[in-house]
This record gives C-alpha cells, sequence and structure tokens, in this order.
C-alpha cells in the first residue's frame, strides 16, 4: 500500500516546525532561522571623506541572503512528491511557497493558510487536523 507523504509546516522568520501528521506521538523538526536581532538593526552612517557610506543596502542584501538559505533548509528536510500544508503568521509562508516553486524539488499539493503564533502541542493539532481523513 502507497503511503501518502503529508507534512505540515508552521513557519514564521525565525524558526519553522514540520510536523508528520502519521506519527503518533507529538513530534517534530524544527529548524531555528540564522536571522537575528544583530542582523536586523540598522547600524549609522558612517563618515568617508566627502561621502556618507550607508550600510542599509548591504544590511538588506545580507537579510535576503540568510532568509534564503533559511527557507533552502526548510526545503531541504522535506521529501519530494510531499503533500504540503504550510501556515503561520505575516508573509514567511508565502516566502517560503515562492522558494519552493524555485526550487528543484517538486510537492503533490500544497495549501497556504494563516495562521496565528501556536503553541507547538496547537500546531501538531492542527496538521493532525488538516490531514485528517
Amino acid at each position: 500500500m502507497f503511503m501518502e507523504k503529508q507534512r505540515g509546516i508552521w513557519i514564521d522568520r525565525h524558526k519553522a516546525m514540520i510536523v508528520d501528521p502519521t506519527l503518533n506521538q507529538k513530534e517534530f523538526t524544527q529548524i531555528s532561522s540564522p536571522l537575528t536581532s544583530q542582523t536586523s538593526d540598522s547600524i549609522s552612517q558612517s563618515r568617508f571623506g566627502d561621502q556618507y557610506l550607508n550600510p542599509e543596502k548591504k544590511l538588506q542584501a545580507k537579510r535576503k541572503q540568510l532568509l534564503k538559505d533559511y527557507y533552502n533548509n526548510v526545503i531541504e528536510s522535506l521529501e519530494n512528491d510531499s503533500e504540503l500544508y504550510i501556515f503561520g503568521p505575516a508573509e514567511a509562508k508565502t516566502e517560503l511557497h515562492k522558494a519552493i516553486y524555485k526550487s528543484c524539488k517538486r510537492f503533490r499539493n500544497i495549501t497556504l493558510h494563516p495562521s496565528d503564533n501556536l503553541t507547538e502541542n496547537q500546531i501538531v493539532a492542527k496538521v493532525k487536523e488538516f490531514f485528517k481523513n
């Protein structure tokens, strides 16, 4: 009998929790984002000769690369041909969805839903409820 690969992913820009709904225990895989307050704080401008250097562009590029690496780590932890349920607050779920389409991995079905911040138990319960047959 073919067992469908299903994964629920609760994600924000700081962590992702990947849940296998077939497991009886409340187990999940957590992937932490490399973003820290250090990468999101702005640095004051500095003067170089008659020019001012604004590190904001460099900081944005670094932040963008860190997010790209984070989403790629989440994608790499998933199996091809899985059915995905992606939920979470803000824009991280849609950013992950875009990264999935740019990746070489292919998934059978992807569902996106908005969600508030949830406890680990609530996340596991929501994934199990979504994939309930």
